[in-house]
């Protein structure tokens, strides 16, 4: 009987704790009652072209996003880098 009663204290106590632990925390970007609209952060992702320029100097495309590349470029005498195959 005694074994009986302490198995049942045993379940209580974990659904007690799987009830709050278990719960997923959830966060409602959407609220009716307060008209709270949530809305997404992140931009639209860019077409890979939109990185790219075109050197009026030495005619090379040069990506935007290389600091190195940028630079290179920058300068009023140059020639194009080389390419990697």
């Amino acid at each position: 009987m005694a074994d009986d009663k302490s198995k049942r204290d045993f379940r209580d106590r974990n659904r007690s704790r799987e009830g709050i632990a278990g719960a997923e925390m959830r966060y409602r970007t959407n609220n009716e009652g307060t008209g709270y609209r949530g809305k997404d952060h992140d931009q639209p992702i860019k077409p890979e072209a939109e990185h790219f320029e075109h050197c009026p100097v030495c005619g090379q495309d040069f990506d935007k996003r290389d600091l190195g590349q940028v630079l290179h470029h920058a300068e009023p005498e140059h020639q194009p880098l080389p390419v990697e195959q």
